[in-house]
């Protein structure tokens, strides 16, 4: 199945009709530009992982970053994390981004299940193109978005 806009743009989702609430999903927005904004700041293109939803979160594993020049390594660059804070406003803690991509891959498998426990598969980030890809199965299906 797979669940796909034209109009994907950096300061919105491209996948349209989540179940997360309207404030996690304008924090959603908020953390992927901050996240493709740090890795196009090291001069990152392409970064790919598996994740694995676990009860106690999203665990990535075999980060793959590209640049222009090939391989390259992850930055060490912290990202301001932003989630529902009080009267419509957000939070923001600093993450190291190794952090902020599996809270944002939570975050974005639990905006279409309401259980991540049992999700597996693939993320692969474009960066100038501002798209996250995420490839999956569960025990009972198999999902692709693009946010």
């Amino acid at each position: 199945m797979s669940h796909r806009s034209p109009a994907a743009t950096a300061d919105r989702l491209a996948f349209e009709d989540g179940i997360l609430a309207p404030e996690r999903r304008a924090a959603l927005v908020l953390n992927k530009a901050a996240i493709l904004d740090a890795l196009a700041a090291d001069g990152v293109s392409t970064l790919s992982a598996s994740f694995e939803g676990l009860p106690f979160g999203c665990y990535l594993e075999n980060i793959e970053v590209r640049g222009p020049a090939g391989p390259r390594t992850l930055c060490r660059t912290r990202i301001r994390y932003a989630s529902r804070g009080r009267k419509s406003r957000f939070r923001h803690r600093k993450s190291p981004i190794e952090v902020a991509l599996a809270d944002m891959i939570e975050d974005v498998l639990c905006d279409g299940w309401d259980s991540i426990t049992a999700l597996e598969g693939t993320v692969s980030i474009d960066v100038p193109g501002r798209a996250f890809t995420v490839n999956g199965r569960s025990t009972e299906r198999q999902f692709q978005r693009v946010y």
